[in-house]
């Protein structure tokens, strides 16, 4: 059974000047003596996450960003590759 923690950074949005939150997804490691560290999956952005929302569910906070360049988003990328949860989140 895979287990996964989210690891989450404020940031400053380069297109939209605007203060968000990132979560980074980490998949634990199996490796026996290595349950600790967690891998790096992806990461989500909450102005990507309401643009891709049915206008029902939006969130009215996001409501201003109607586009993003996530494919060019360095802050996506910007995760640690392992993390090691004994330390803390931290990034």
């Amino acid at each position: 059974m895979a287990y996964t923690t989210i690891s989450t950074k404020r940031v400053i949005c380069p297109l939209w000047k605007a203060e968000i939150s990132l979560q980074g997804h980490y998949l634990f490691s199996e490796e026996k003596g290595h349950t600790y560290e967690a891998k790096f999956l992806s990461a989500t952005c909450p102005i990507v996450e309401n643009i891709r929302l049915p206008k029902s569910k939006k969130d009215k906070k996001y409501e201003l960003f109607p586009f993003c360049n996530v494919n060019d988003c360095e802050l996506l990328k910007d995760f640690k590759p392992v993390i090691d949860v004994r330390k803390g989140y931290s990034q």
